[in-house]
Parts: C-alpha cells; structure tokens; sequence
C-alpha cells in the first residue's frame, strides 16, 4: 500500500489528506494519528475532533472531513501493546503527549481528509458542523454562518482536482488549487 500526503494552506484552512492507495479493493482498517504538543487533550463528540486543552495557550482542532467518523482515541505516554504518545524532551529523556488515532473501515483506496484550526488562547472550535455530499463534496458549517466547500478527485493513484470555495459574510470565492 502506498501513501499519499496532501497539506495546503487556504486562506486560513490547513487541510491534510492523507491518501492511502491500496492494491486491492479488499476492506481495510485505515489509521492515522497526531502528536500534539500537549499532554491535555479533549475529543469534540458533535465532530469527533481531538482538540488540545491549555488553558493558558494557544490550542489545535483536527476535525475529521469524511462521513460518520469514529470517536478518535487519545492515548497518551503508552508503553504497551506499542509505544505511542511520546516526544523527545531532551537528550534522552522523552515526554508525554496527547496522540488522537483516527479510524476508517473502507475498501480500496482511502482518503482521510482533516481539517487542522488553530485556536486563539480561551477560543472555542467556530466548525458547527461537517457534511459530505454524495459526490464527495465537503461542507464545512461554521456557528456564524460561514460556510467552506472542498471537492477534490482522485484518479488513478493521484490527486486529479482540489477547489476550495468560501463563503465569508456573504462574499464567496472559489480558488482552483489544482
């Protein structure tokens, strides 16, 4: 199985699409995970998102973009079954971090688009909701109205086509990224 990585900054989005292109269209347990710099985290159960929580610093949302997203795990300085959930600190010490995994059955190809937002210190996640169309099409609701759409392709072992189009204060703008 081969991987695929996507990361683009637009406008103030960071989306990651990691793509995994399976040999066969057999089902398959698809996982990805993230090391915060933190040791406190929190999972959003509207969005299934891992959020960082300082209290006294900045924070980071990973929302997850695909349809019916299971609940992400934290693990945090685990030894066992696998070491996970560790940084170096200095030297040879290590220290403990917050690691969401997230999960997706699926067969064939996978793509398991996130959403990365940063946090001002003392902010809430503005993401209401997340939907996805039947074509694909990616719809992210913010609580004051605001709306971005993703729709993307992937072809033969490739990313074929990314448009990304917001809708700020009902000025809406779309910007083909590829």
């Amino acid at each position: 199985m081969k991987r695929l990585f996507l990361s683009l900054i637009v406008l103030l989005l960071l989306l990651a699409a990691p793509t995994a292109l399976a040999a066969d269209d057999a089902p398959h347990d698809y996982q990805s995970w993230f090391h915060f710099n933190s040791a406190k985290c929190r999972t959003d159960s509207a969005l299934q998102a891992a959020v960082t929580d300082e209290a006294e610093a900045p924070n980071l949302a990973i929302v997850p973009l695909w349809k019916d997203p299971a609940a992400p795990v934290v693990t945090c300085g685990q030894e066992m079954p696998e070491v996970q959930g560790w940084v170096q600190a200095h030297g040879y010490e290590c220290a403990p971090v917050a690691t969401p995994t997230f999960r997706r059955d699926a067969a064939g190809t996978c793509v398991m688009p996130y959403l990365f937002y940063p946090l001002k210190q003392g902010e809430t996640l503005p993401v209401r909701a997340v939907t996805v169309k039947k074509d694909g099409t990616i719809e992210i609701l913010y609580r004051n109205g605001d709306k971005d759409r993703i729709r993307y392709r992937i072809g033969d072992k490739c990313l074929e086509s990314l448009s990304v189009t917001t809708r700020q204060g009902g000025k809406r703008e779309t910007l083909p990224i590829l």
